[in-house]
């Protein structure tokens, strides 16, 4: 008995079964890659904004080590307050700048922020003289290089009432 081989062709579409496999390999490798780029996109930015909120709040904390300093001194003196609010520059402590007392926050030598002492609204219109032993602290962050980004500025305000006769009776 003899056999014979017989060759078996197989039709174009019988041929082509690997290549829809092989071309949905690749539209999933781009579409993981595209989720990827995304990934990295949104981590990025995400870390960009973390950034951006650690430096404000280091600015914040600026204004307010400057608020704290500032508010022990006139706590410390408020018989001074009459002449800071009449413009006067005889008191050592508050200094003679017109933005205000300026304070070094972290001890480094060089001012940090600026803290300026105003009256509150005690009804007498009169911004200059103080009656009812209440004012207003307002200190303004100026070490823009260290504690804040794009020349920014944080300020923070607080009233301070004098409650008695000692140096540490008072209401902030």
């Amino acid at each position: 008995m003899k056999t014979t081989r017989r060759l078996v062709r197989h039709s174009p579409a019988h041929r082509q079964r690997g290549g829809i496999t092989l071309l949905l390999i690749m539209v999933l490798i781009v579409l993981a890659a595209l989720v990827g780029v995304l990934a990295v996109r949104g981590a990025t930015s995400d870390l960009q904004m973390a950034g951006a909120q650690r430096v404000a709040r280091s600015g914040f904390y600026c204004a307010e080590g400057g608020l704290n300093k500032a508010r022990a001194y006139a706590a410390a003196n408020p018989k001074d307050w009459a002449v800071i609010l009449a413009g006067g520059t005889s008191v050592s402590w508050y200094g003679s700048d017109p933005k205000g007392m300026p304070v070094d926050v972290d001890d480094d030598g060089t001012i940090d922020a600026y803290v300026k002492m105003v009256d509150n609204s005690d009804g007498d219109n009169d911004l200059t003289h103080d009656n009812d032993l209440t004012v207003i602290l307002t200190s303004t962050c100026s070490s823009t290089s260290k504690f804040e980004a794009n020349n920014a500025q944080r300020v923070v305000s607080q009233i301070i009432t004098y409650a008695g006769a000692g140096p540490q009776d008072y209401q902030a």
